[in-house]
């Protein structure tokens, strides 16, 4: 029974690192998705060559022990540290917002000394800890999301033997207080378009409108280059979600797109800050009661098909969701407007 490195020369000069384990008899590749310089350039290069390699070394001490543990009937004691599975883990990760979200994980962890620790001797306790200090300085919704990178980086060592169990599945998350959704209704849509805007309120306003009728968030409609859209169909990568989205195009989308040209469809270059003032000059010039942001135009698209009548799987399609519950939250605006509608009848008692 031996578990060794391995390189196995790819493009780019570049090799990728890989176990040879051999047992009874049999052999096998496990591929660490780790990958060194041929030819070093710098230090750097050096550098990221030398961690590599040691991850990998520890790597495969810790499946040697593993194999050895499991044939005997043990239980899987790691001495594997939480930084180390953790840059495993991200190494799969190419979103740029995910690979963030893990980055604030771990220096939540770093604070309380969690990446030095054994991962095999991460318990409950330490897990309750990282949540608590997540939640005093994060909203419950943000606190949520970093913790659930911090349970993913856990479940990854279930998966690949490390561990045996994740006790991360055990806390209980923070209760996201659920704040109404804000759109608008057509009547309110046709009298803001009905303002005439000026000097950099044109480009905002044409892709607030554009967002109403496709549902695209802000940093998707600042990447729509031209090449996305075929004819009435729009095709692109979300940038939050990494997922492919097919959106028809209706007439009024279309028109607000204009004259086809090449490159980006809108200016990219006004901050959200400053998109959102634009708006709220534009709401304050149309009379509406209402504070808008970009996002509201995102609530906008979902919210009219909801009530129109489309049913819940195909408007999470269109929104992109890759949880149901997302989009489960629009069809609530439905009950409150059937409450509405009840409390308009006449009452015949008085």
């Amino acid at each position: 029974m031996s578990v060794k490195v391995r390189l196995k020369k790819i493009s780019g000069g570049r090799s990728h690192l890989y176990l040879d384990i051999s047992k009874d008899g049999y052999r096998k590749k496990d591929y660490l998705k780790l990958y060194t310089f041929d030819n070093p350039k710098d230090q750097e290069e050096r550098r990221h060559n030398k961690q590599v390699k040691e991850l990998a070394r520890q790597y495969a001490l810790d499946r040697e022990r593993q194999m050895v543990t499991v044939q005997r009937g043990g239980v899987i004691e790691s001495n594997m540290t939480f930084d180390k599975v953790y840059q495993l883990r991200i190494s799969f990760v190419s979103n740029q917002n995910t690979l963030n979200n893990y980055q604030y994980m771990f220096e939540a962890a770093q604070r309380l000394g969690i990446d030095k620790i054994s991962i095999s001797h991460i318990d409950r306790y330490t897990c309750e800890r990282l949540m608590k200090l997540l939640s005093e300085s994060l909203k419950e919704s943000t606190a949520n999301e970093r913790y659930n990178k911090f349970s993913t980086v856990m479940n990854y060592a279930v998966k690949e033997g490390i561990i045996g169990s994740n006790p991360a599945t055990f806390i209980e998350k923070k209760k996201v207080e659920e704040k109404d959704i804000r759109y608008l209704e057509e009547s309110e849509l046709k009298q803001l378009a009905s303002v005439k805007p000026d000097g950099e309120e044109v480009e905002v306003m044409r892709a607030f409108l554009f967002s109403c009728y496709t549902g695209l968030r802000i940093s998707d409609i600042r990447r729509l280059d031209w090449s996305m859209i075929e004819g009435d169909r729009l095709t692109m990568v979300q940038k939050k979600t990494t997922d492919r989205v097919y959106l028809p195009l209706n007439s009024t989308a279309l028109r607000l797109l204009g004259e086809r040209k090449h490159g980006k469809v809108f200016s990219d270059n006004l901050t959200t800050s400053r998109i959102d003032w634009h708006l709220k000059k534009l709401a304050t010039k149309a009379g509406l009661s209402k504070s808008i942001s970009f996002h509201v135009a995102r609530h906008t698209f979902a919210t009219w098909l909801i009530t129109r009548g489309v049913d819940i799987y195909t408007v999470q399609q269109l929104m992109g969701h890759k949880n149901i519950n997302s989009t489960m939250r629009y069809a609530k605006v439905i009950s409150e407007k059937k409450r509405q509608s009840v409390e308009r009848l006449p009452d015949i008692l008085q």
